[in-house]
């Protein structure tokens, strides 16, 4: 007989609580007890049901799991080893006045540690000997960085003048890695620190101050040729633009002078075309009235004509005043042409009048190319005052730079000539330690994950299986039981 529950109703259509051996006899042995319709579940009931006859197929696996785990987290770290160093810096500086406490002496601790941990500091410790014997090779950036990686340079605990320097590998030759690395940088810095020892300081200190003094110079001298060159221009580019706009407009006079004057040559040896009074008439206002009053008058006598006849009197008068004006336009046309000549346009229905002598255009042309080279020159020189200017300027901001660091270095060696060692190696970190083990926690860590999996893996079938296997489960899933009275559901097992 299957041990599957099926499902039938009794009475109404209602489902019906199956019989459980044990709890009750025959079919009347229903009973309450089932959460209601809609109720929440209890999580920890929720775990139950999952693993519900499967309690010792989990511990099982869940064993099995957390042992393997536990190996799998220890065996994933290997012991490292750890050389320790430590630098102590002292607080006070002895002078020829007697000693005194460092200003910012905190912050001169973490300077240092910086100065430690540098590219350039770890870059001079790689390069040394102990360290290419244990690790030869390049030194470039990733092997720095790993370097740096595996160094730690921190205040020793409980002191505020000390700096350990260590430096932890796992590698198998640990044992002689970490010592050359913190013996290396240690090495390093005392070298760089004590740098000053082996330098003249006092000779340097002279020689920038008297460098200090050939700068001052230099922005002085430079700054008294600003002032002469600004007596002539203050470098204002407006003052070039303005004569450069003078110049244009004189190269433009001096263009229309020399046209004039060709254009009187030109018709000195015949002209490009026969000058008629209607020419006359386009650059003279007498002419081009005359003509004017003489077209009128031609209409005028063309209607009369018309009109009258050819013998009117009318008609005669008029013709005589056309031929007095056309007398008039003739003298004024052959009066100009005595003394002038047309200049045309490039559309050739205008122009002007040039005289024909043209020894005053010729002085014209003279006096502006005199006064043309003079804006020239003048324009040249101002330019060449404003980049004197500017280029004394920029003199004399680097100078002030220059001179700035200067004053920068003469403080940082006098401070290095007034201060005895104030750096004392106390450990060179010769002997490599075992470092803190963290086998035992990855180990905890695998011992826990490798004890839920399993577990959640049987969680995660349960869920998958929908089949009811116990009783309970199906009164859970459809409701209270009540022996069919209200509210209460009917369930036959068999």
């Amino acid at each position: 007989m299957s041990n599957e529950i099926q499902l039938s109703t009794l009475g109404g259509g209602l489902p019906m609580q199956p019989v459980v051996p044990g709890m009750g006899g025959g079919l009347g042995g229903f009973h309450a007890g089932g959460p209601a319709a809609g109720a929440e579940e209890n999580p920890l009931r929720k775990v139950h049901k999952l693993l519900r006859g499967r309690y010792l197929l989990a511990f099982v696996l869940g064993l099995v799991g957390a042992a393997g785990g536990a190996v799998a987290g220890y065996l994933s770290q290997k012991p490292a080893q750890k050389a320790e160093g430590m630098i102590e810096i002292r607080p006070v500086i002895t002078q020829q006045d007697g000693d005194k406490v460092m200003v910012m002496f905190s912050a001169y601790i973490q300077s240092q540690m910086a100065k430690l941990m540098s590219d350039t500091l770890v870059k001079q410790a790689m390069k040394d000997p102990r360290w290419q014997k244990v690790r030869p090779g390049p030194v470039n950036e990733a092997t720095i960085g790993a370097f740096q990686d595996k160094l730690t340079v921190a205040p020793a605990r409980g002191s505020t003048m000390i700096i350990t320097v260590g430096f932890a590998d796992n590698a198998p030759d640990a044992a002689a890695v970490c010592p050359a690395a913190v013996g290396s940088l240690i090495d390093a810095y005392k070298a760089d620190y004590d740098k000053a020892d082996a330098l003249n300081l006092d000779a340097r200190i002279a020689a920038l101050k008297t460098r200090d003094r050939e700068v001052a110079q230099r922005i002085s001298t430079k700054g008294q040729l600003v002032q002469n060159l600004a007596k002539q221009s203050d470098g204002d580019p407006s003052q070039v633009r303005y004569i450069e706009a003078e110049l244009v407009d004189k190269e433009k006079v001096l263009s229309q002078v020399r046209e004039s004057i060709a254009a009187v040559e030109q018709a000195k040896a015949g002209g490009f075309r026969t000058v008629t009074p209607e020419d006359w008439a386009l650059v003279d206002s007498t002419i081009a009235n005359n003509v004017k009053a003489r077209n009128e008058i031609q209409l005028v006598v063309t209607s009369l004509v018309a009109r009258l006849g050819e013998r009117h009197s009318s008609v005669m008068d008029r013709r005589r005043e056309v031929e007095n004006l056309n007398a008039v336009i003739t003298k004024r046309a052959d009066d100009l042409a005595s003394k002038y000549v047309i200049r045309w346009g490039l559309d050739g229905m205008s122009g002007s009048l040039v005289p024909k002598d043209v020894t005053y255009l010729r002085e014209s042309e003279k006096r502006l190319m005199a006064e043309i080279e003079k804006k020239q020159a003048l324009a040249a020189r101002l330019r060449e005052v404003g980049n004197q200017i500017r280029e004394a300027q920029t003199d004399i901001a680097a100078d002030r730079v220059l001179s700035a660091q200067i004053a920068t270095d003469l403080r940082d060696f006098q401070f290095r000539k007034d201060q005895t060692v104030l750096a004392k190696v106390v450990n060179t970190g010769s002997v490599a330690k075992p470092d803190k083990d963290r086998r035992p926690v990855f180990a905890a860590i695998g011992f826990m994950g490798g004890a839920g999996l399993p577990v959640g893996l049987l969680m995660l079938f349960g869920l998958m299986d929908t089949r009811y296997r116990y009783s309970d489960e199906a009164r859970a899933s459809v409701g209270g039981i009540g022996g069919g009275g209200p509210g209460g559901l009917n369930l036959l097992g068999i």
